[in-house]
This record gives C-alpha cells, structure tokens and sequence, in this order.
C-alpha cells in the first residue's frame, strides 16, 4: 500500500511539473491534474491538502536538482576558476536535461511578484544559493574580485532559461535544423562570458595576500 501511494505521489508530483510549466500556478487545478492521471481530488488532496503545498513540493525538487548538479564541483574542480566554469557547463546540461524546470524558473520569477510578500519559503533562493557557492569560494581566495554574484547568476539564468525554451524557435527562425550545434554554439558563448569575466575581475596568478606591492 505505502509503495503504491508512493507512486501515485511520484506521479502527481511529474505531471504537476509539466502543467506548472505549461500553464503557470493560477492556471492549473487539481481537476486537471487528476484527469490527467485518471484519479479523483480526494486522492491529490491525500498527499497535498492543497495546490499551493503542491506547488511548493515541485519547487523544492527544482532545488534539489540544481543541488546535485553542483553539490560536487569541490571534488571534481580544485582550481576555483575552473570550478565556476564547470557550474557553468553543468547548468546549462541540467537546463537542456530538463526544461519543465526552466520553464517554471521563469514562469516563478515572472507569477512570484504578486506572491512574494505572502510566502514562508522562496525555494528558488535555494537554487540561488548552491549556484553561489563557487562563485563565493573563488572570491574568498581572491579571484573575482569585482564580479557581483547576484547580477552574475541572474545572467546565466536568464540566458540558459530563455535558450533552453526558446531554442527551438530559434532554431527555426534562424534556419540552424540542428538543435545540437546550436547547443553547443550557446555553451561556447557562455565559456566566453566566464573567460571575460574571469580576464576582467581577477590576477589568476597573485591572488589575495600573494599581490606585489
């Protein structure tokens, strides 16, 4: 019985991503919901009592998944520079991976304004937080001195939210058939924005404390 709830649960909480991502927190229902999975309300209720509950739950697993995609940049990246621009690789991975994400990353900063004063959680703070860390690490050791953290991030998810939504139109509109090429064009173009950054705001080769006076 408690595997079976935990499918349904599993399975509430997938299409409720999708429909999120598709129609926003105002228009979707539980009745839509359930007649996409063939099962009543009272079941949705079972396991979230309500749609807000609901929608927090799939914002809390957007968290958790931007968690694991950087949670070993330390391990894999000693070099901190290095480590960003491997965050900054793996995210746009993780974007193209999973674009009901993307979709309510944006959909959330555009619906939240009105809700922002209301919430006890903003889970997307959480997404901001682990995409900082590197960011923060570098800084610490005195690379990029004079890179703002908050304006960095909303760039690169700004760009890597608009692209993987957009690609597809763009791609069309701009006669590139193969979506693959233009990805990869698009991880280039960031490599080059961390590379400015990192030739802008830091001295690789004295950071803090090691600087000729």
């Amino acid at each position: 019985m408690e595997a079976r709830q935990g499918s349904t649960r599993e399975r509430l909480l997938r299409v409720a991503e999708e429909m999120f991502a598709r129609n926003g927190f105002a228009g979707t229902s539980f009745r839509d919901m359930g007649a996409a999975l063939g099962i009543a309300n009272a079941s949705i209720t079972h396991h979230f009592p309500s749609k807000r509950k609901l929608y927090a739950a799939v914002l809390s697993r957007v968290a958790e998944s931007v968690r694991q995609v950087t949670g070993h940049l330390g391990e894999d990246a000693s070099d901190p520079v290095e480590r960003i621009r491997l965050m900054v690789d793996r995210v746009a991975a993780w974007g193209e991976a999973n674009p009901a994400y993307m979709q309510l990353i944006v959909r959330e900063l555009m619906e939240n304004p009105g809700r922002i004063s209301r919430v006890r959680t903003l889970y997307l703070a959480n997404v901001v937080d682990a995409l900082r860390r590197p960011i923060d690490q570098a800084k610490s050791q005195g690379y990029l001195r004079d890179l703002d953290p908050e304006l960095f991030l909303l760039h690169l998810i700004g760009a890597v939210s608009y692209f993987t939504i957009a690609a597809p139109t763009i791609g069309r509109i701009t006669k590139i058939p193969d979506l693959g090429e233009l990805r990869s064009r698009f991880r280039a173009s960031l490599h080059r924005i961390v590379t400015a950054c990192v030739d802008g705001t830091s001295d690789r080769a004295a950071p803090s404390g090691t600087r000729d006076t």
